[in-house]
């Protein structure tokens, strides 16, 4: 658990409110309790194994005997290249290999340092990661807690196979029916090292990729990590997981978000809209009756007053970015999104990101909280425990964040 997983838990809170404000989750999803997801956006169609119908079966295809992924079973937050045994279409795009990674999903961005992460996405480890759909602009340099997109969210979380567990993939049947099978067999979460990382404490799951149909099923045959400290325990049962298929930032399938996922659940995946769906049978319009209009009774029309101009610059505070009188969580993405180098949204008269200071000498530069004379992803990050009401060190002199300068 170091400073810097810290740090980037911090930094993916920002991403977090502008992805759940600006971006809806597109398709069914969220309930790991429903039958099926309907038609979506996504192109993909999930049907689980609960009641009613239309369902799927769970059938445990057991790969512990097959080919062991070294760089996998034994490190945390790393990923291997895989190549596929026939090509495999995911979201329109055919692929011949795969990145699995520590954390339980599987990425067809091949090499991306983004495979390496954990679902970031709280002000500490037990908080919060990101739902489906979500984009990966800022994972590569790890202020993002996401994978290489597309991917396949298995149990998207912070799994560590380094402490216990193993990571194997087997290919059963034969052409032109051939199903490439990834299990994670008794993998643990990071947090057993609030409590005991022995084998025996982790959960069993797989994903299978289908040749020709192209379709993607996902099976959870132990989902409970164990008992013991609350880091752990909080995180039994997908309770800190993210399930389902992940295009880009506006695309994706979500199957469960931090719900139950309850041992010998299957889900499958597809293209092909499931056998069983209810047909929803149209109402006849009704056609209306004529009716004499009424003449409208005139109405004294009231002049309207107009709204004074506002007059003079908005007043600068510390950490407030977007100067609009209030320094808050939009304030740290908008320093982030300066370092990124994307559009910042500010009130008419606000001094550019980076510029100098109009009035006053602490900071010298509009948006250097710490005033170490760069306005950087630490500034957001300091912005953002200001807002949680954490402590936030700064350079002297400088003004308090919400302070008027």
């Amino acid at each position: 658990m170091t400073q810097a997983r810290l740090i980037s838990s911090l930094a993916i809170v920002v991403a977090a409110i502008a992805t759940i404000t600006v971006v809806s989750v597109i398709g069914g999803g969220g309930s790991a309790s429903g039958d099926t997801s309907g038609p979506n956006a996504s192109g993909y169609f999930w049907t689980d194994s609960n009641a009613p119908a239309p369902t799927t079966s769970f059938a445990w295809m057991d790969a512990t005997g097959g080919t062991d992924l070294p760089d996998v079973s034994t490190r945390d937050d790393n990923w291997e290249t895989v190549d596929l045994p026939f090509p495999f279409n995911f979201f329109g795009t055919d692929y011949t290999q795969v990145d699995v990674s520590t954390n339980g999903f599987l990425s067809f961005d091949i090499d991306s340092d983004c495979n390496a992460n954990f679902n970031w996405g709280g002000l500490d480890f037990g908080e919060p990661g990101h739902p489906i759909p979500h984009g990966e602009a800022f994972c590569e340099n790890q202020a993002e807690g996401w994978g290489g997109n597309p991917l396949i969210a298995l149990w998207f979380d912070d799994l560590d196979p380094g402490e216990c567990g193993t990571v194997v993939h087997k290919t059963f049947g034969a052409p032109p029916d051939r199903m490439f099978v990834v299990e994670y067999f008794d993998v643990c979460h990071n947090s057993c090292a609030y409590s005991v990382c022995d084998p025996g404490k982790g959960i069993t799951i797989e994903v299978i990729l289908y040749e020709g149909s192209n379709d993607i099923k996902m099976q959870y045959m132990d989902t409970f990590f164990g008992t013991g400290a609350p880091e752990i325990t909080e995180m039994n049962n997908g309770h800190s997981a993210t399930i389902g298929l992940d295009k880009d930032a506006t695309t994706g399938l979500q199957y469960s978000y931090h719900e139950t996922i309850d041992d010998g659940l299957a889900v499958l995946y597809s293209t092909t809209e499931p056998a069983g769906l209810p047909t929803d049978t149209p109402s006849p319009t009704p056609v209306p009756t004529s009716t004499a209009t009424p003449t409208p009774t005139p109405v004294a029309t009231e002049t309207a007053t107009p709204t004074p101009a506002p007059t003079g610059e908005p007043v600068l505070a510390q950490g407030d970015n977007d100067c609009d009188g209030d320094t808050d969580a939009v304030d740290a993405l908008a320093g982030l999104r300066h370092v990124a180098a994307l559009d910042v949204n500010q009130q008419a008269g606000c001094p550019a990101l980076g510029g100098a200071v109009p009035a006053g000498d602490s900071p010298d530069v509009f948006g250097d909280v710490d005033c170490d004379g760069d306005v950087d992803a630490v500034d957001g990050l300091k912005v953002l425990r200001f807002v949680a009401a954490l402590s936030v060190t700064q350079n002297e002199p400088c003004t308090d964040i919400g302070q008027a300068f």
